[in-house]
Order: C-alpha cells, then sequence, then structure tokens
C-alpha cells in the first residue's frame, strides 16, 4: 500500500467509509461537480492506479473542506508552517512527554484534530507528475520537502541559543579574546604564505596585539573548550566567523557556481582516493588552497541542506566529476 493511498484509507475511516476498493464520498461528489445524488461514480479499471488515487486525493480535500477545517496557525501557503508543529509535537514526544498535551500546546484540540488538519496538509502539498519513466505519479511536491529542511534548520538554530544562554561561561573571552576574534586571526593564517617566517607570523599577530605566546595560550584554550562543547556552540560561532572573515557568508552572493563547487569537491575526492597530495592538486589544477574552498562551504553547504532538489543535483554532478578525475588520463578535459 503507498503512503498516499494509506492516508485515503486514514480519511476513510475518519468518515466511516466502509470498504478497500475506491470510492468517492457523497458529499465531496456534490462540493466538485454538483450531483444531486451525491452518488460515488465507479472506478475505471482501465485508469492508471496515480490518476485513481489522485482523484480520490481531491475527493477528500473537498470532503475535508466542505466539512470545515480549523489549521491552528499552519499556512496552506508556507510548509514550513506545518513541519514547525510537527518536529515540535514529535520533539515533546521523544523528550518522554505527552502527545496529546503536545498537540495541545501547538493549537489543535486534540489527537483527531491533528491528525485531520496533518493529514489535509499534506495531501494539498501532494502533485501528479509524470516520473523518469514515462509513467504517472503521485508525489509530495519538492517545496514540502524543503519546508522539512528549513524546520530542522530553525530547531537546531533554536537549540543553539537555549545551549548558549544556559551556559554564559561558554563563550567568554580568553584574555581578552572573542570566539569571533579567534576565528578573524585564523582565517588570516590561511593566507600567509607557505614560506613564512616566524617574523612574519609575529608580524601578523601583532596587529591583534598579542606575541607568539599569547597566541598560543589563546589558541589552545579555545580549542579545548571547542572540544569539550558537545552542543556545538562555540564551532557554530566560529564556523561563521571564520567564513565572515574569508568574505564569504550563506546569505550573500554565490562564491563560485554549485557546479563548479562540486567539481573541486569531487575531484578532491578522487585525488584522495589515488594516494595524491590533495593540497598541491588544488593550487595545480584550480589554482585555489583548502581554505578558499572551505568558504565555498560555508555558502553552499546551507544551501543543500534545505533544497532537496540542489542536493539531488550534486549527487549528479559528483558522480559525473568522480568519474573525470580518476584513474589515467583525467586530465584530457580539464575545465580550467
Amino acid at each position: 500500500m503507498g503512503f498516499i493511498q494509506a492516508i485515503i484509507n486514514f480519511f476513510k475511516r475518519l468518515f466511516g467509509i466502509g470498504g478497500s476498493e475506491p470510492k468517492a464520498l457523497s458529499a465531496a461528489q456534490a462540493a466538485t461537480d454538483g450531483a444531486a445524488s451525491g452518488a460515488a461514480s465507479a472506478p475505471d479499471e482501465d485508469e492508471p492506479y496515480a490518476q485513481q488515487e489522485w482523484r480520490e486525493i481531491q475527493e477528500f480535500i473537498a470532503q475535508v473542506e466542505a466539512q470545515g477545517i480549523d489549521l491552528a496557525g499552519m499556512n496552506l501557503a508556507d510548509p514550513v508552517s506545518y513541519w514547525v508543529k510537527a518536529f515540535a509535537i514529535e520533539e515533546a514526544e521523544a523528550q518522554g512527554g505527552s502527545k496529546q498535551q503536545a498537540i495541545r500546546q501547538q493549537g489543535f484540540s486534540n489527537d483527531r484534530h491533528w491528525e485531520i488538519a496533518s493529514q489535509y496538509f499534506l495531501n494539498k502539498w501532494c502533485e501528479l507528475v509524470t516520473n523518469e519513466e514515462g509513467e504517472l505519479e503521485v508525489r509530495q511536491k519538492a517545496q514540502f520537502t524543503n519546508g522539512a529542511l528549513k524546520a530542522r534548520q530553525g530547531q537546531m538554530q533554536a537549540g543553539l541559543a537555549q545551549a548558549e544562554a544556559a551556559n554564559p561561561q561558554l563563550l567568554m573571552p580568553v584574555e581578552g579574546v572573542t570566539v569571533e576574534q579567534w576565528a578573524q586571526i585564523a582565517s588570516g593564517f590561511t593566507k600567509l604564505s607557505p614560506t613564512s617566517t616566524p617574523a612574519d607570523v609575529s608580524r601578523y599577530l601583532a596587529q591583534f596585539g598579542m606575541d607568539k605566546a599569547k597566541y598560543d595560550r589563546v589558541n589552545g584554550e579555545w580549542m579545548n573548550r571547542m572540544s569539550q562543547d558537545h552542543t556545538m556552540v562555540i564551532a557554530n560561532k566560529y564556523g561563521a566567523a571564520f567564513s565572515g572573515s574569508m568574505g564569504v557568508s550563506a546569505g550573500g552572493a554565490e562564491p563560485i557556481s554549485f557546479e563548479r563547487y562540486v567539481e573541486v569537491m569531487a575531484a578532491q575526492e578522487a585525488w584522495a582516493a589515488q594516494g595524491m597530495d590533495v593540497n598541491a592538486q588544488l593550487r595545480a589544477v584550480f589554482g585555489v588552497d583548502a581554505a578558499t574552498y572551505g568558504s565555498w562551504g560555508t555558502y553552499w553547504s546551507p544551501r543543500m541542506s534545505t533544497d532537496v532538489e540542489l542536493s539531488q543535483r550534486w549527487s549528479t554532478l559528483r558522480d559525473q566529476y568522480i568519474q573525470k578525475y580518476k584513474g589515467a588520463g583525467m586530465d584530457d578535459d580539464l575545465s580550467l
């Protein structure tokens, strides 16, 4: 039984519809085609299953809308609003709380109300499409899945904020150096020449009012804190500040095209599998260093984490470029 069919059967039970064969609800039929009798049409055996499924979904949507539905603040135009509530209920249960209480806290009167609103929302975000094999298929819209990813990201950020508030000492400066300043100094080190002398390092650190001894103490303490911080608050703050110092932010302009980013990523993977010097290859083939590549990831990784279509494209491009850069003759068609 498919996922969508399970939803249909749920509504059949909910509204007291018996039988296992596809059957339109009389109220839905009246709402959709104005039939005076309200009688259900018999299924067409020659009709593709996906079309039957899609027709029944629309009939159930019409039935729910005819009876009226309270979405408890969820916005049908915004799938994130659904996932925020779904994840909140899920999290409350995971923490050992009562599901019924969690449901009420989210604005639903009881478990049945939540199930009706939830399944209605899910049905509204279905679509009938032709798949890669040329066959009709009912599936969830990509925006609906993206909504789940965005809601998870928001949930994670909220958790980080709570962890930070619960432990004010976590981000206390070390000898006057904040985690953001620590990240800024570290980003600057990546821009120094590989042949930099101790004198060059000293001159660089002097810009921040410290010598090498102080930097070593500060760096050691922040590294120690980060290793013991299971909430990931420090790592999150450090990553954002490091990337910002490199001139890249998740919401800014593209530092490199997505396809080029995946190409560089796949090339490194292929080189590592062959035992090659990845850093040397990065400079020789693409003219960048590991820090620059890492800053690109700061931009594209969050984008992929909230866009399922982008993630699918990543998979296709990765496979393509792995083949390009592995084995003999990989230099035959490089795009420099």
